[in-house]
């Protein structure tokens, strides 16, 4: 195989991101543009290059943990998807967070199964929260570790949930304790889906809200100070380009080993969906590899068989992870 003709980590991490957004229930390209925000608002703080890389990579996967509670946000509220769509317009605190809760708990379901799982969640709402986002966060920065992305970048996906008035999950981290990778992260990501749904001051009217709360105040000060300009373009369909072009690592390609590992762990992500999917994609991937081999097909056929198999499933997720598997795929 031609090394110079395989993927960069970039693309295929910015195409697991577009799989994110699928789970969020955001449009696909929300967490590049996110990752985008993020990187201007890290010049504008002055952060150094290797804290720059760490925001646009924390930034691009923040919500890689979300497959591993999807089975408990689907038990509690029914649809996880819509549950996190919605989540993005209430701050994650005090009574109008638990009233989002309580609302959505068992949603779509007869009025006696939504008592049950009402009654089953006030008994510890938080310990139970708790329990499911260190999961959460746990996962995510197992993910990062596999896809080969730095220690600090798997710190700052640890604190996703914290807020910086200490009222997070699962910690209570609270201040500069919390990466600021993380701090930059959670402005950006929240302003690109209120930018998107309410313009500039819908963004800048949920950042003045949120400052000293969920956000740190220097992080929102240096974002309202110019919002105009640091959510301005790319237009919709664009940001996959634009967002790549600001990769720390745009031009190292993988191949070979390195490349399997990432594969198989894009595999993983998607089979954390539901606990009786776990290690489908990569028994998928094993069985077709070892078919090809016994109908004597060559080792490079093998080996292209092999990651098709891990990544089959997470295709469907969404276009740009497809076009990404073939850009592995003509390696």
């Amino acid at each position: 195989m031609d090394s110079a003709a395989g993927p960069t980590r970039a693309e295929l991490l910015a195409a697991l991101s577009v799989a994110v957004d699928l789970g969020l229930g955001q449009p696909a390209e929300h967490m590049l543009r996110s990752s985008l925000i993020a990187t201007r608002i890290a010049d504008r703080l002055g952060l150094s290059r290797a804290q720059r890389d760490c925001v646009y990579y924390s930034t691009l996967i923040m919500w890689i943990g979300c497959h591993a509670d999807s089975h408990e946000y689907a038990q509690w509220f029914g649809d996880d998807i819509a549950v996190r769509h919605d989540s993005y317009f209430v701050d994650w605190a005090g009574w109008p967070y638990y009233r989002f809760l309580m609302t959505n708990v068992a949603r779509g379901e007869a009025l006696a199964r939504r008592l049950t799982v009402m009654a089953s969640l006030l008994v510890n709402a938080r310990g139970q929260l708790s329990q499911m986002i260190h999961s959460h966060c746990t996962s995510a920065a197992l993910l990062a570790q596999r896809m080969g992305l730095d220690a600090d970048v798997q710190q700052a996906l640890r604190h996703t949930f914290e807020r910086y008035d200490g009222g997070g999950l699962p910690g209570g981290v609270h201040g500069d304790a919390i990466p600021v990778a993380m701090r930059v992260a959670q402005v950006a990501d929240m302003a690109e889906v209120h930018h998107r749904t309410g313009g500039v001051e819908g963004a800048v009217a949920m950042v003045r809200a949120r400052r000293g709360g969920q956000f740190d105040p220097l992080i929102a000060d240096a974002f309202i100070a110019d919002a105009g300009r640091i959510l301005a373009g790319p237009v919709v369909g664009d940001s996959w380009a634009a967002a790549l072009h600001e990769a720390p690592d745009r031009g190292q390609r993988i191949d070979g080993a390195e490349l399997d590992a990432l594969l198989e762990a894009l595999g993983d992500f998607v089979d954390l969906k539901c606990p009786f999917t776990l290690g489908h994609s990569r028994a998928v991937g094993t069985l077709a590899a070892d078919a090809v081999a016994t109908a004597g097909l060559d080792n490079a056929t093998v080996t292209l068989t092999r990651r098709a198999g891990h990544v089959r499933s997470a295709t469907g997720s969404g276009r740009r992870l497809t076009l990404a598997y073939h850009v592995a795929a003509a390696a």
